[in-house]
C-alpha cells in the first residue's frame, strides 16, 4: 500500500510538471511573461528618470 501511494505521487507530480512545461509554452503564457518584463522595466527606468529630474532640480535650486 506504501509504494502504492509513492507511485501515485510521483506519477501525480510528473503530470503536473508536465502541464506547466505545457502552460509556459503556449504564445498566451509568453505574451503575459513579455508583458510583465517590459512592466517591469518600465518601472524601472521611470523611477530613475524621477531620480534624475529630482536631482536636477535640487542642483538648479542651489
Amino acid at each position: 500500500m506504501k509504494n502504492f501511494r509513492y507511485y501515485l505521487a510521483l506519477a501525480l507530480m510528473l503530470m503536473l510538471s508536465l502541464a506547466v512545461r505545457v502552460h509556459a509554452a503556449t504564445p498566451a503564457a509568453k505574451a503575459v511573461a513579455q508583458a510583465q518584463r517590459a512592466h517591469h522595466i518600465a518601472q524601472h527606468l521611470g523611477s530613475r528618470t524621477q531620480l534624475l529630474l529630482q536631482q536636477t532640480h535640487h542642483s538648479a535650486l542651489r
